[in-house]
């Protein structure tokens, strides 16, 4: 899968928690929402400092930013339940990340685990 092959299937999927991902639609997915991040955060500090200089780019950014974050939030989770189904798990397994330390390793863990079984959520996605 191709970076914007997996931009397609996650926005097309939006609310979407049901089927599988593999790691490629992931993996792309979280690539382009650190791209839109970075990009969205340089543009909105031009665009405020222009407009009113440091102050002007704080507040740009304050304001835009999680605008951005709001809009990619339903279909990461969406894409992170998904890539779960995947390697066999279900969706609940994203709490593990409220766990220090070991929640975040183990949700990385789980993230690069590879499933070519068919399990309880369908057959592999390719």
């Amino acid at each position: 899968m191709t970076l914007s092959d997996s931009i397609k299937v996650c926005l097309d999927k939006y609310a979407t928690i049901q089927g599988r991902a593999p790691r490629s639609e992931y993996w792309w997915f979280v690539f382009f929402n650190w791209l839109v991040f970075i990009i969205v955060a340089v543009v909105l500090g031009l665009i405020g400092a222009a407009i009113n200089g440091y102050e002007g780019a704080i507040i740009t950014i304050s304001v835009g930013y999680p605008l951005v974050c709001l809009a990619l939030v339903i279909p990461n989770i969406c894409v992170v339940v998904r890539r779960l189904h995947d390697t066999g798990h279900s969706g609940f397994w994203y709490f593990i990340t409220l766990v220090p330390f070991i929640g975040g390793l183990w949700f990385l863990y789980l993230m690069i685990k590879d499933s070519d079984d068919e399990n309880e959520y369908g057959l592999p996605v390719y």
